[in-house]
């Protein structure tokens, strides 16, 4: 009786383990790619609630005085801000508020900025294709 195993069993063993480290290696590629897409996803949601939040804060307080389709000009406590989009960036005061990883692009309305009621602004933008909107109404 001979010991070992024919060239026949060999091959076998030889696909078998080719087709589990195979299966394993896709899944652990698919990990990857989906948490690098869902890390994408979470940053762009946090920039967006970000601008929203700059938004806010500018119109608390705040009167009117500029309203285009891309920039908005208010007054708050004696000094005046302006907030508007310039290329792919959101500035406040000049500022850059979003980071470089994603791009301020205009919603289908074609207008950052809005109003249908002089007391109030509609704010909205699309980032990397994600649609973001706020509203604010001022108080007198």
């Amino acid at each position: 009786m001979k010991n070992g195993f024919t060239l026949i069993e060999t091959i076998i063993y030889i696909a078998l383990l080719s087709m589990l480290i195979g299966g394993g290696l896709i899944t652990a590629f698919y990990i990857v790619d989906t948490s690098r897409a869902n890390a994408t996803d979470i940053n762009i949601e946090a920039e967006g609630n970000f601008l929203l939040r700059k938004f806010e804060w500018v119109m608390n307080g705040s009167a009117i005085t500029t309203l285009a389709d891309t920039s908005l000009t208010v007054s708050k406590n004696g000094t005046t801000y302006v907030l508007a989009k310039d290329g792919a960036n959101m500035e406040l005061d000049g500022v850059v508020l979003n980071s470089l990883l994603v791009s301020v692009t205009l919603p289908a309305s074609g207008k950052i900025f809005a109003s249908e009621d002089p007391e109030g602004v509609i704010f909205a933008f699309k980032l990397n294709g994600k649609e973001f909107s706020a509203a604010k109404f001022t108080r007198k």
